[in-house]
């Protein structure tokens, strides 16, 4: 065992053999543990090492690092292109950023304190309260799309997580997105209704002219399988003497000129032609077309 002039310390191999006698020590003070004549740790009673830790805490909190952080947080939260609101343990609103206060419709200062059921009484007992109860309770994240609390007509993404001793929420206007969700869902109807009336084919194709996808009425019309018809162009299962003016209306819908539609006849596997209209429509996609949606129905 050895002992620095001001400080206690021990060899390691001397902590390992008398453990029980050197932990006692260390209820009154810091112990160095030294190796090889070196000093490579410090063991700590849990009472001082709470206080250690608490100390810095409370430092960080007040001190001029603490400042510092708090400041980048607002030059962050101000530049993000998201609405963002912090609330304390109780759900009253302590920090928002510009996107947010401009949402709301109100200056910051003026909502600061409050809780958005007493501004929005929609908020009460709604889903972005119940998640940033649970954010504040159990640390639970939540992400999610809802009625706007602000703007009855609109549709929120809202992300929801814990923050210092409360919660916070990020959130986007998501309107855009449930309205193609819903006409997604509504073609989704109509070509389910179309396959159970039988009558009417519907095919999908590429910028190039090619089928991607050819549901089975469309198929059997032409007297194939929708896989066989896969990468095959729409021409080809034309009369030669159609070709060249199906072709031009294909690409003048895949050019943006608008929905089109003209008669023809479809070549029948095993011979014959069959009389037919066909609906073309584009696809448009985030820079240019995707391709062309058609609708083909036998004529009388």
């Amino acid at each position: 065992m050895t002992h620095a002039i001001d400080r206690l310390s021990v060899t390691s191999a001397e902590l390992v053999r008398k453990f029980g006698r050197w932990q006692d020590r260390v209820a009154t003070g810091p112990l160095f543990i030294t190796h090889h004549g070196r000093e490579r740790l410090v063991m700590l009673s849990t009472a001082n090492y709470r206080a250690l830790v608490e100390g810095a805490g409370a430092s960080n909190d007040s001190g001029p690092d603490g400042v510092d952080a708090d400041q980048r947080l607002e030059a962050v939260v101000d530049l993000i292109a998201q609405g963002f609101i912090a609330f304390d343990a109780d759900l009253a609103v302590t920090r928002m950023n510009p996107v947010a206060a401009c949402y709301l419709r109100g200056h910051r200062h003026l909502l600061m304190g409050r809780k958005l059921g007493e501004i929005y009484p929609g908020v009460s007992h709604s889903l972005l309260e119940t998640y940033l109860a649970r954010a504040v309770r159990s640390g639970e994240t939540g992400a999610f799309d809802a009625p706007s609390f602000a703007s009855p007509d609109d549709w929120l993404h809202l992300q929801t997580f814990p923050f210092g001793r409360g919660a916070a929420v990020l959130f986007r206007n998501a309107g855009d997105e449930v309205e193609m969700r819903r006409q997604n869902v509504a073609i989704s109807a109509a070509t389910a209704a179309a396959a159970a009336h039988g009558g009417i084919g519907h095919g999908w194709l590429s910028p190039r002219g090619t089928f991607t996808r050819v549901d089975d009425q469309l198929a059997a019309m032409a007297g194939f399988t929708p896989q066989t018809l896969a990468g095959v162009r729409l021409t080809d299962i034309l009369p030669l003497k159609r070709r060249v003016e199906a072709g031009e209306r294909v690409e003048a819908v895949l050019s943006g000129a608008g929905p089109a539609a003209f008669d023809t006849e479809l070549l029948v596997n095993r011979g014959g032609e069959l009389p037919v209209r066909i609906g073309l429509a584009d696809l448009k996609g985030e820079y240019s077309s995707s391709g062309a949606v058609l609708v083909v129905t036998p004529l009388a």
